[in-house]
């Protein structure tokens, strides 16, 4: 009896895990700190807020008002523009990023102030990790913070659209079927 109702409501599982592994998701790659010291997760809270009204919003509509293959094109989409800003993440985040002992990762700048090409000259280090720890964890002493921020945000935004953009198309896939499931269901019976 519970397989029944289970095959038969199998979508709205589905929409759930979808859901659940795009919040989950959030905790498992999180963006990087703007400094070391910093506790601020607001972007993570963000993007979960967000991703938390998009699914609330695929169980809303319904889903006899968007045929389905504008589902299969949503998906299409989302999951070419997930794949595509993830990637970018990853790659944004290893130039624009370093790691500082074992506290976290903070994004760095790409012009030295004038107090960290003074300290880089007097202590030889080369690597963002080992200026970070000759400034002792200093990273405004390093980098402008301006262009500090200005990375961060990119690499927030491409960290928060691509979580959407993946989610979205997990989600617009399982109405994609579910549909198809039901007008298959509705010709032969």
């Amino acid at each position: 009896m519970n397989l029944d109702i289970l095959k038969e409501h199998w979508g709205v599982v589905a929409k759930i895990a979808a859901c659940l592994a795009g919040i989950i998701g959030t905790f498992l790659i999180t963006p990087p700190l703007l400094s070391v010291e910093s506790t601020d997760a607001s972007i993570l809270y963000f993007a979960q807020f967000v991703l938390a009204i998009l699914v609330g919003l695929f169980f809303v509509i319904p889903s006899s008002k968007v045929r389905d293959s504008q589902w299969r094109w949503i998906s299409l989409a989302g999951l070419v523009i997930g794949i595509c800003l993830f990637f970018a993440y990853v790659q944004v985040s290893a130039q624009w990023t370093a790691l500082y002992k074992d506290v976290g990762v903070t994004v760095i700048g790409g012009n030295l102030t004038d107090a960290g090409k003074v300290l880089q000259a007097e202590t030889g280090a080369v690597l963002p990790g080992d200026l970070i720890f000759q400034a002792s964890g200093d990273v405004d002493l390093l980098w402008p913070r301006s262009e500090r921020l200005t990375r961060y945000l990119v690499i927030c935004g491409l960290y928060t659209v691509a979580m959407i953009s993946l989610s979205v198309s997990a989600m617009a896939m399982i109405e994609f079927v579910r549909i198809r499931q039901a007008a298959a269901k509705a010709a032969g019976g």
